[in-house]
Order: C-alpha cells, then sequence, then structure tokens
C-alpha cells in the first residue's frame, strides 16, 4: 500500500469481507504481531512491542443483527479459553 508510511506495517480482513471493514496499522520499529484469528467481524492478535510487552488486542466490527453475531461471540469465547491468562483488550 502506497499510503501506509515506510516502517509501519498493517493487517486487514478482505480476506472474509469484500468490504474490508477492519483495517489496523503499527510501527514495525515498536511492535511486533501474530494473528491469532480473522473473520469479517473481528481481527485478534497477539502484540509484543520492544519493552517487553505482551498482550492480546481484538479489533471488532460487529454485525448490526444479533443472529449475525452469534458467530463472532464464539470465536471469542474461543480465543478467551485458548489465550490463558495473557492480557486481552
Amino acid at each position: 500500500m502506497k499510503y501506509v508510511p515506510h516502517g509501519w506495517g498493517y493487517a486487514n480482513n478482505y480476506a472474509f469481507s469484500n468490504k474490508g471493514r477492519i483495517w489496523i496499522f503499527w510501527n514495525t520499529k515498536v511492535w511486533n504481531y501474530n494473528i491469532i484469528n480473522l473473520s469479517s467481524q473481528h481481527i485478534t492478535i497477539e502484540a509484543n512491542n520492544n519493552g517487553g510487552l505482551e498482550i492480546m488486542v481484538s479489533f471488532i466490527y460487529g454485525e448490526n443483527w444479533k443472529k449475525q453475531r452469534e458467530h463472532l461471540w464464539s470465536q471469542l469465547i474461543q480465543i478467551h479459553q485458548t489465550i490463558g491468562n495473557k492480557p486481552w483488550t
């Protein structure tokens, strides 16, 4: 992407949503990341910074209808069960 600053990384959910509703950006000089789970409604990453902070972060764009969000909730429950006691926001 030509508009992402040099030294910055990014991820999006275009693979699951043709609208690409979720975009995340980070400074690669400070943060490393690993995608844990990705869907049309969320991107969950494990992020580590140079200071030693390790945190799980979920970026959410929930669907409007409750029935459509049920899959999101089941995915988040599964993530919670696998990450243990890591901080998660």
